[in-house]
């Protein structure tokens, strides 16, 4: 096994293969399931902050029931899938989420600035349809979607719109009158909608009257 970073080899049916990072809450590992095989993103919960008092650590481990609840009723293409939430003294110990293998965009970035624009826009859209599902979902937005949302808003133009991605190729109901590259209304409404849920209309209002 590589290296443990002070967690045990083995924790409940996973076995930890590598670190992958670390939060306020945890650290995250690469692990694997040792019945079926399945590697995850184990998060193990050890939180770094200190509670003024039983109330405190008892609201956070409410808020983590619920936030692992909620994640449990998400599917989405575009959102990690919660497979396992582990449990010590009836608190959640630990998250077992799908591991998406490759590189973080913020890694990529590193490498190549600014990315290819069809990578640009395909990513860009990917992400727009995870913020708009887990929107529509009741999910709140938080510091760890601060960066998606940073993605839909690089991608506004001049006039405050935001380009088709890729054009449908089937046969429509009605004309959309929409080219790749171009703006798009469909994709400049998501987006707003997006703005909206993150921060409220201040930013959004301006754009939504160039859409129209």
């Amino acid at each position: 096994m590589a290296e443990a970073q002070n967690e045990p080899v083995t924790y409940g049916e996973y076995e930890i293969e590598k670190l992958l990072g670390k939060g306020s809450i945890g650290k995250v590992y690469l692990a694997r399931h040792r019945r079926i095989g399945r590697h995850v993103a184990l998060k193990i919960i050890r939180p770094e902050q200190r509670f003024d008092d039983e109330a405190d650590r008892e609201e956070f481990r409410r808020r983590l029931q619920r936030e692992a609840e909620l994640c449990a009723s998400l599917h989405h293409p575009n959102v990690v899938t919660l497979f396992e939430a582990g449990y010590e003294d009836d608190v959640i110990a630990y998250l077992a989420t799908e591991y998406v293998e490759g590189e973080s965009l913020q890694a990529r970035l590193k490498k190549t600035r600014p990315l290819p624009l069809d990578d640009a826009l395909r990513i860009a859209a990917d992400v727009l349809r995870a913020l708009d599902y887990l929107r529509d979902a009741g999910v709140a937005p938080d510091e760890r979607t601060a960066e998606a949302i940073g993605i839909v808003e690089s991608k506004r133009d001049a006039d405050g719109r935001w380009p088709l991605e890729h054009a449908h190729h089937d046969e429509l109901l009605v004309d959309l009158d929409e080219a790749e590259g171009r703006p798009s209304r469909w994709i400049t409404l998501r987006a707003l909608r997006v703005l909206r849920w993150a921060d409220g209309d201040e930013r959004s209002s301006a754009a939504s009257q160039a859409s129209t």
